[in-house]
């Protein structure tokens, strides 16, 4: 109470409002014209589509995700959702691994002609790419799992192109 005798203000309180989740905003399956668990299968697809690449290389793993999104887009907003966070999560990994690909063979050269450690230089970025190769496809199935479980993940390391 204040020297009023009056209880203080609601807006004069210490306590600061609560920070809205970020996770909160993405659709749940089931808005759109797909049942529920249509909504979960195809956003799973939307993930594990990505797997493609181990057939096509450097190109299947975005072909797939973006063949499942450009068809179900429409349809349903989890899917949507879904299948841009693959697809963005897809073209950045490839983007990294070609880029990385790329440094590992420079350096390699490089080293090779100044110090004779080409091979040792080489090793070691070529464990690097394939620990983000792992880490691309552990990201995957967990989106899948999250996917069919109704949630979301949010891939890290993503450049978001499609918003």
């Amino acid at each position: 109470m204040n020297a009023d005798g009056q209880e203080p203000d609601s807006g004069t309180s210490l306590v600061p409002a609560p920070v809205p989740n970020p996770w909160e905003n993405f659709p749940v399956p089931g808005q759109g014209q797909l049942s529920e668990s249509e909504d979960r299968n195809w956003a799973m697809f939307a993930h594990v589509a990505a797997f493609l690449g181990l057939l096509i290389p450097t190109i299947g793993n975005i072909l797939g995700p973006l063949v499942v999104w450009l068809i179900k887009r429409n349809e349903s907003p989890f899917v949507d959702a879904h299948g841009k966070e693959s697809v963005n999560f897809q073209i950045s990994m490839t983007l990294y691994l070609l880029v990385g690909g790329s440094i590992t063979s420079v350096v390699a050269f490089f080293l090779s002609l100044i110090l004779c450690f080409g091979m040792i230089g080489a090793a070691i970025l070529a464990v690097a790419l394939l620990a983000l190769a792992i880490f691309a496809i552990v990201y995957q199935i967990l989106a899948a799992i999250r996917a069919s479980e109704g949630g979301f993940l949010r891939y890290p390391l993503t450049i978001r192109f499609f918003r």
